[in-house]
């Protein structure tokens, strides 16, 4: 039989064919979400001219409802049964929300009202809930091992900076046009998604239908209060998910604010695609290395350093004031080295909570964690939305030609200072809610 989403019963370790066959979905789902969160904002604003502020607050509205939702269907699907396991129909059905949904954002109707665009947008994050929440929840529940978990992680997480990368090669390549680039990235995730739900099906490792069988019959259904309830109480966990959403907030931030930074004060808008891609290839480069240092010193120390390094780093913004490619340039690929660990170690974390929960409630409680964690990471991306936009609309920074010194210095300062303090606070999260024995020698 195949993969059921029952916890942790596989016994041997996944080979590769099968690691790779896991983690193909994350590309189409990473290609989408790059170019939604990274481009689709500043088209909205700048070559629709809805303005910064409109579309600031489209896009919070839309996140948060997923707030609402990513809790409750990783609830559903831990509590699901079906001929098809637990996790694959809400995929199935999230496909068929999210690809629709993801070509009319990036290829709106001409003189479609904001509302309707905020509605599309809404609908765009639902169904990338329905296929992104219970697909992740499969990668926490699918070992046993504790370095394996990293190395499912580090494979996504390959395939999610492939994804990302694709997103900009397409927006380099269209550079002229990016209605055009947007609809042609559209088209191209719809097709990368329907290849990922078929290598999943494929490729996921099959279980002994005697351990589905007893798993069945003996795990707890909980109600999704009582569910919460025991996720509430779980102080490893609500620290990790403090931390993660602040230098989640932090990041989303920067990302968020990348074409502005670059069309307004690089004046360099034909090479976001290449800056995004620099960020995204060190990414890759640096998974590996991340993995290697996690081994030796633990997963909360390397994610430690990689959150004061970040921190450090984009305190340098303001060195942008010059408009200098180059040293942009530079710095994209430092901060790809650093948000690699980002991408890997808090979902490996996570999986490591949900694998010291007993068997009988581990399978319940997957997917409602990882619901809280996405719903947290979804916050994070309402607080640029919601703050830098507004804020940077009301300075006029999108009519302006030429920034002046109070726009460039509110520019920079939501680029980079305002994430460094907020990486620099999720350090202090995740340093004060570890063990004594993993705090030791902590920097």
């Amino acid at each position: 039989m195949r993969y059921d989403g029952s916890p942790i019963l596989q016994t041997g370790r996944l080979n590769i064919l099968q690691q790779v066959g896991l983690g193909v979905l994350s590309l189409p789902i990473s290609l989408g979400v790059i170019a939604v969160l990274t481009f689709v904002p500043t088209y909205y604003a700048v070559d629709l001219g809805l303005g910064l502020t409109a579309t600031g607050i489209m896009f919070a509205v839309g996140r948060m409802l997923d707030v609402i939702t990513d809790p409750v269907v990783g609830h559903l699907s831990d509590e699901t049964r079906s001929p098809l396991g637990k996790r694959l129909p809400w995929m199935i059905f999230g496909a068929c929300i999210f690809c629709p949904a993801i070509y009319f954002v990036m290829s709106p109707a001409a003189g479609l009202s904001v509302l309707g665009l905020g509605l599309l947008i809404a609908i765009f994050f639902v169904g990338l809930t329905l296929i992104d929440l219970p697909y992740s929840a499969v990668g926490l529940e699918i070992s046993p091992f504790l370095h394996e978990r990293t190395l499912i992680a580090a494979v996504k997480a390959v395939f999610q900076v492939l994804g990302a990368l694709a997103a900009s090669i397409i927006i380099l390549s269209f550079a002229s046009n990016q209605g055009l680039a947007l609809q042609y990235t559209a088209v191209v995730t719809i097709g990368l998604t329907l290849f990922g739900l078929l290598s999943f099906i494929g490729f996921t490792p099959y279980r002994n239908q005697q351990e589905q069988s007893f798993t069945r019959e003996t795990s707890i259904k909980f109600s999704a209060f009582k569910a919460f309830g025991k996720i509430s109480g779980d102080r490893d966990y609500k620290r990790l998910l403090l931390a993660f959403g602040l230098a989640q907030a932090g990041s989303a931030m920067s990302v968020g604010l990348t074409a502005l930074l670059v069309l307004k004060q690089i004046k360099a808008p034909e090479l976001t695609g290449a800056f995004i891609a620099i960020l995204l290839v060190f990414s890759a480069l640096a998974l590996p290395i991340w993995v290697h240092v996690s081994k030796r010193i633990g997963k909360e120390k390397s994610w430690s350093l990689g959150l004061l390094t970040g921190s450090a780093l984009m305190l340098t913004s303001f060195l942008f004031v010059g408009g200098n490619v180059w040293l942009f340039g530079i710095f994209c690929a430092l901060f790809g080295l650093v948000v690699a660990g980002d991408v890997i170690l808090p979902t490996t974390l996570l999986a490591d909570i949900v694998s010291d929960k007993p068997d009988d409630t581990a399978s319940n409680q997957a997917g409602a964690m990882l619901g809280f964690k996405n719903a947290v990471s979804k916050m994070g991306f309402v607080f640029p939305m919601l703050l830098a936009f507004p804020i940077l609309g009301a300075l006029g920074v999108e009519a302006a030609e030429t920034l002046d010194l109070t726009q460039q210095v509110a520019l920079l300062a939501l680029y980079g200072f305002v994430p460094a303090v907020l990486r620099g606070l999720a350090w202090w999260a995740l340093r004060s809610g570890m063990s004594a024995q993993h705090t030791d020698g902590l920097p």
